[in-house]
């Protein structure tokens, strides 16, 4: 895709642009240091429960808080047995987890080719359309 060339001043842009640049690096460390503190805290979290586990420790009050041992539990369906496992959760009652869903990053994707290549026209009473005026970046 080309980009349209036009001819105005961009006096007052380019200073907006570099604050723009400046936010966006400045984004990207953040979400650098919140990945990094985030594995820093499972470890640790993981050091501790093994910690209080071997000393027999469920609880400990520290200031004004308690820190207590406890086990989260994820499941999700094992994707090569997604049938044999959505027909047990239904045979056990739990047929009312099943929603029909589509995920809206792959529905936008679609839409934009359909629409960009094909022209396709969307009956707006049957989807919702939010725009967002962005500027892109880009390396050179």
């Amino acid at each position: 895709m080309t980009m349209p060339v036009f001819s105005g001043s961009t006096e007052r842009i380019v200073p907006k642009l570099q604050k723009l640049e400046v936010l966006d690096k400045a984004r990207k460390v953040a979400e650098n240091k919140l990945s990094d503190l985030k594995l820093q805290q499972a470890i640790m979290e993981e050091e501790i429960y093994l910690l209080m586990e071997a000393e027999g420790v469920q609880n400990v009050g520290l200031g004004t808080q308690t820190f207590y041992r406890r086990l989260d539990r994820y499941y999700s369906v094992n994707k090569d047995n997604k049938e044999a496992a959505h027909n047990w959760l239904k045979d056990v009652g739990y047929g009312d987890l099943f929603q029909e869903t589509i995920n809206a990053r792959t529905l936008t994707a679609e839409m934009k080719t359909r629409i960009d290549e094909e022209g396709l026209p969307v009956p707006d009473e049957l989807f919702n359309l939010k725009t967002a005026r962005r500027i892109g970046i880009k390396k050179r």
